[in-house]
């Protein structure tokens, strides 16, 4: 089929247009907003939103077809290059004359406005040595000369930036030797560096390049910062990976105290407690891996308990029972642990976690009832086949068996300790004499 290059088409649209009909009125106010955002960033493409990205390609798919682009204006048409070439389109045979028509025009085009957006799509479409961003980056590689300034400076810092297998190794390999990779990034010129595309292989190349530092508080510090610059919304793409290698250099030895502690802190205070938060980015975390940061906050969750029953019940038996329960936690034989606190000690975690900076919002229960019980809080803890309740003033060790409804739940809000007392199905043990052999012993005896 015959066809005018797109560069005509450019003369026409600058010709006085006559009035035609819009083909799809529902766009206008669509390019009047897309025009002022291209009219002052013209290397920005903007987003289409989801219910009107079919409509935007077959709308330039028609033109070109027909073509017919009168009054088709060029907001409208580097719109919906991102659309054909998003990876929800870009495999469709229907777009592929498409898509090579915006091939072609990107290899030939003296407009740099033009070119400016396709060099957008092609990063925000960037996958490593697919059929389409290679045929982008020949295209580009072509006008390379006709770009404008922002991208002549980027591609000096980056010169295989229009590489399709290595642009994305080559963006991660300068992050590895820069002290901020975010705003190392924006000073080259990358102005959106959790953008899509390319930014999102260069970050999983990233955590491979820094690897071998996520055992110094240093180099954790380098991914953290990475992960969530100040100011800005925390990386969601490629979150999983970036814990899974946070998490990796942990599953044969155990991390320093103090370092495990700046590990969970940030993890959670970047993607919330995964213990209530199902779903992103934890769904995605490999099990073992999983399982090494739930027995930290097992870890965290016993001694938070402790250190906050402390603070607001004198007693000679919490030495006891600290050292009880942590060290059950180090034999590995504490599976999970969720901590259900009175109001009065609510308020003293909250402080405890202000006085020492502890900014990871790790997530805990309350503990509701009333009367004489009001101060009384809960350890919950899951050990082999049971749920182990400890509780504070003076509250008996509860042990259900697993399967037995009556068995509280862990990480739920709301714990009421005196209907736990009152429920069938439990044995307990009084802390006095020998209590921890005892608990241990009824623990392997309901197992």
């Amino acid at each position: 089929m015959h066809r005018r290059s797109l560069r005509w088409c450019w003369y026409r649209l600058l010709r006085p247009p006559s009035f035609v009909r819009p083909a799809v009125t529902s766009f206008n106010r669509l390019d009047s907003a897309a025009n002022r955002v291209f009219a002052r960033w013209p290397d920005v493409v903007a987003a289409v939103p989801e219910r009107d990205r079919e409509a935007l390609v077959q709308l330039v798919r028609g033109r070109l077809q027909a073509n017919r682009w009168e009054g088709t204006k060029l907001s409208s048409v580097t719109r919906a290059a991102r659309v054909a070439f998003d990876a929800d389109f870009r495999e469709r045979k229907d777009l592929e004359e498409l898509r090579a028509f915006y091939v072609a025009e990107t290899r030939g085009s003296t407009r740099a406005g033009f070119l400016s957006a396709m060099m957008s799509v092609y990063l925000s479409s960037y996958y490593p040595d697919a059929p389409h961003t290679r045929e982008l980056a020949k295209a580009l590689s072509a006008s390379r000369d006709r770009l404008g300034a922002k991208w002549q400076n980027l591609l000096r810092h980056l010169p295989k930036l229009l590489d399709p297998k290595q642009g994305h190794r080559q963006v991660a390999q300068m992050m590895r030797a820069m002290d901020d990779a975010w705003a190392g990034l924006r000073a080259i010129g990358v102005q959106s560096p959790h953008a899509p595309g390319l930014m999102d292989h260069a970050h999983l190349a990233y955590l491979q390049e820094v690897a071998p530092k996520l055992t110094t508080r240093d180099g954790i510090d380098l991914l953290f910062d990475w992960l969530k610059p100040d100011g800005h919304d925390a990386r969601m793409s490629g979150s999983a990976e970036a814990i899974e290698a946070l998490l990796r250099p942990w599953t044969k030895l155990s991390p320093p105290t103090d370092l495990q502690r700046h590990l969970v802190e940030g993890m959670v205070s970047l993607y919330g407690d995964p213990r209530i938060r199902r779903g992103a980015p934890w769904g995605g975390v490999e099990q073992p891996l999983m399982a090494v940061l739930m027995r930290w906050l097992t870890e965290e969750n016993i001694r938070f308990f402790l250190d906050v029953v402390s603070a607001v019940e004198e007693s000679h038996m919490w030495a006891p029972r600290r050292e009880f329960w942590l060290g059950l936690h180090e034999q590995k034989m504490i599976d999970k642990a969720w901590v259900a606190f009175s109001p009065i000690a609510a308020r003293t975690g909250n402080e405890l976690r202000a006085r020492t900076k502890d900014r990871s919002g790790l997530s805990f229960g309350h503990q509701v009832a009333g009367g004489s019980r009001s101060n009384t809080s809960l350890l919950i803890l899951h050990i082999g086949n049971c749920i182990v309740i400890e509780g504070s003033h003076s509250y008996k060790v509860h042990v259900f068996k697993l399967s037995d409804k009556n068995a509280p739940e862990l990480y739920k809000n709301r714990y009421d300790c005196e209907s736990i007392r009152l429920k069938s199905g439990s044995k307990t043990v009084v802390h006095n004499g020998s209590w921890q052999l005892k608990v241990m012993n009824l623990i392997g005896y309901m197992s």
